[in-house]
């Protein structure tokens, strides 16, 4: 790596801080920017989002439909889950992200089988997860876990990659990078991606407050998401298209990673170590839609974005489930 290279990631890291103060204040991070304090609280509205938002390649909607048993490569992780994890996980993660938001959905505190697939689907059943990793966040100081239930978490995680063996999610997402299609991936376009400032006029959540002061906050009135992702390993994301202090082939490349796991907005792992859509972006943009003013700033996928993060999605799946990966 050159001193031009160094130096770039330095200057862009320094900037993210910079722009985007805590950015990081729900685990399932996106396009950030800095906020004024608020506190947040969820919501009580009713949630438009509850359309299923997955794509060919997913397998867990975001809503509250009752599931059936779900299949996975380590039954006793599963009843495990069920009985010693899932209990603090919907107390101290569902209200915020379950179907009603504010936060991601990646929970469903009522359905112990359908939150175990989800938690696979948005990569949290890894190593040092951001579930044991995030502190408190978001103006709550009760969604932590106390260290009693880091541990049954871990061992939770140590049975299920244990059991699943190379179809454990860490082994299957190490190979979809492989996979990747630059002509697709660039397709998505991601220079473009921009956050909208909340006003009065757009508040189709009835969110109070919403209006939000141009003047202050940063990175949340027509931004470009590189303004606070370029070099921002805190929310697994990384976007620095268009940066001219990073290479060009920084994104491409670096969304390919495990640690920091990039690769987890755009993949997850079913319990049965098949690759699916994370859905990550999509459940974060669906999020900010219906947070408050001065938090993570809102952004909005339309058509196109959607339509390209889905192709490129969907190319890796298929390449990946037909073994055909870097030919």
């Amino acid at each position: 790596m050159n001193a031009r290279t160094l130096l770039g990631i330095a200057l862009a890291a320094t900037t993210a801080v910079a722009a985007c103060g805590d950015s990081t204040d729900t685990l399932t991070g996106g396009m950030g920017g800095s906020r004024a304090k608020s506190s947040r609280t969820p919501s009580n509205n009713a949630d438009d989002d509850d359309a299923d938002t997955t794509t060919p390649g997913s397998t867990t909607p975001g809503d509250d439909t009752p599931s059936g048993p779900v299949p996975t490569n380590s039954p006793a992780g599963k009843e495990f889950y069920k009985t010693n994890v899932h209990p603090f996980m919907a107390q101290k993660c569902g209200s915020c992200h379950g179907a009603p938001g504010p936060g991601p959905a990646w929970l469903t505190s009522a359905d112990a089988e359908k939150s175990y697939a989800q938690l696979f689907q948005v990569g949290y059943v890894v190593q040092q997860s951001r579930i044991v990793l995030k502190p408190a966040h978001g103006g709550s100081t009760t969604n932590v876990l106390a260290t009693a239930e880091i541990q049954k978490y871990n061992e939770w995680v140590s049975m299920e990659l244990e059991d699943g063996g190379q179809n454990a999610p860490p082994n299957v997402l190490e190979k979809l990078g492989d996979c990747f299609d630059r002509q697709k991936f660039d397709a998505m376009n991601l220079a473009q991606w921009r956050t909208t400032r909340r006003t009065a006029n757009n508040n189709t959540n009835n969110v109070t407050p919403w209006n939000e002061n141009a003047n202050n906050c940063t990175g949340c009135d027509n931004a470009p998401c590189t303004t606070c992702h370029s070099a921002d390993a805190a929310t697994n994301y990384k976007n620095s298209v268009g940066n001219p202090l990073l290479p060009a082939d920084s994104t491409f490349e670096e969304s390919k990673l495990t640690s920091p796991a990039y690769i987890t907005k755009y993949f997850g792992v079913s319990p049965e170590g098949k690759p699916i859509a994370s859905d990550a972006l999509k459940k974060k943009s669906e999020a900010t839609k219906k947070d408050r003013a001065y938090t993570h700033p809102m952004f909005n996928l339309n058509a196109n974005q959607s339509a390209a993060l889905d192709a490129f999605v969907n190319d890796v799946i298929t390449k990946y489930n037909a073994g055909t990966c870097g030919k």
